[in-house]
This record gives structure tokens, C-alpha cells and sequence, in this order.
């Protein structure tokens, strides 16, 4: 049994998306145009150290626009968060490896969308908060259920204003 949730991109279509979607083009085209080609025309040291040095900053950036768009596949034994424009890009556990699963919706952050945050067992935080633009809000509770079916705690936080949500990170830190 494999069950995919995810909608289609037009419906996950608003001004911020578009927007964010035309930066991370339009930084990608600068990027390319203005360091990577110089670069790969004259292999000369100065180019070479603004890659460098800008890179880091680059990939952050494209994570905030590229890390929002993941879908979620449940399958009997594990679950799996995958990006729907890069789909090598995934994170996949089975339900025994894990401690509990956090819905943010949203994270009331710079980053206001709805993610999902997959904790191992023996840590209190996960990894990265990967954005799931690309599942129905509708689908929320059958994802929560069936999750909580296979024996994973799952936490939903729910509109958390940004006390609330500082307030629920020191009581996740504390333990």
C-alpha cells in the first residue's frame, strides 16, 4: 500500500509562491551569467573566490524557495518526504526509527508555510522543517491518523503565534 499526498502545482499557486519562484530563477540565471561562466571562460582566481564565497549563501537561498515544495508518500513500514521539483531530494524513514513527527502549520517563522519535521528516536529535534506546499491542507488529519495507526507519535502545532512558538521550542529543548 503506497499512498501519495500530493496535489498538483497549480493549485499551490499564490503571489509569494510565483515570487519566490522568479528570485530563485532569477538568482540562478545571475549566478550562472556573472561567476560560473566567467569561471568556467578563464578559470581565473577572482572568480573562483566569489563562487566560493558566495555559494553558501546561494544554496540557503535556493533551499528557502526549493525546500517548500516537498509531498508526503506513506507506505506500510516507512514514511517519505520528497521534493517535487527535485525528487532525488527526499528524506525517508521507517515509522520504528522514529520518535515523532511534528506538523507546523505553518511555522510562524520568516518562513510562513505549512512543514513537517521528522524526529529519530532518542532526539527531541529533527532535522531540517521541510515545507509541504504540495499537500492538501484537507489531507492533514488522514495523514496525522494514519501515522498515529502505525504507532508514531505525531505533534501538530496549529497558528502558533511567534511567543507561542519560541515558548514551544524551550519546552522541546528542555525535554
Amino acid at each position: 500500500m503506497n499512498i501519495i499526498y500530493k496535489r498538483s502545482f497549480a493549485k499551490t499557486l499564490s503571489f509569494f509562491t510565483v515570487l519566490g519562484l522568479l528570485i530563485f530563477i532569477l538568482s540562478l540565471a545571475v549566478i550562472c551569467v556573472y561567476i560560473l561562466l566567467p569561471l568556467l571562460h578563464t578559470f581565473d582566481l577572482a572568480h573562483l573566490a566569489a563562487f566560493a564565497i558566495m555559494l553558501p549563501f546561494v544554496l540557503a537561498l535556493w533551499y528557502v524557495y526549493i525546500g517548500m515544495y516537498f509531498y508526503i508518500i506513506l507506505d506500510e513500514d516507512k514514511i517519505t518526504v520528497q521534493n517535487y521539483f527535485l525528487p532525488f531530494i527526499r528524506i525517508r524513514r521507517c515509522y520504528k526509527d522514529i520518535g515523532n513527527i511534528k506538523f507546523w502549520l505553518p511555522v510562524p517563522s520568516n518562513w510562513n508555510v505549512n512543514a513537517v519535521e521528522i524526529v529519530r528516536k532518542g532526539k527531541r529535534r529533527g532535522a531540517l522543517f521541510l515545507g509541504i506546499i504540495m499537500v492538501d491542507p484537507k489531507d492533514y488529519a488522514q495523514i496525522v491518523s494514519t501515522l498515529q495507526s502505525k504507532g508514531v507519535t505525531v505533534e501538530t502545532y496549529n497558528n502558533l503565534s511567534h511567543k507561542e512558538y519560541v515558548e514551544v521550542c524551550r519546552k522541546i529543548k528542555k525535554g
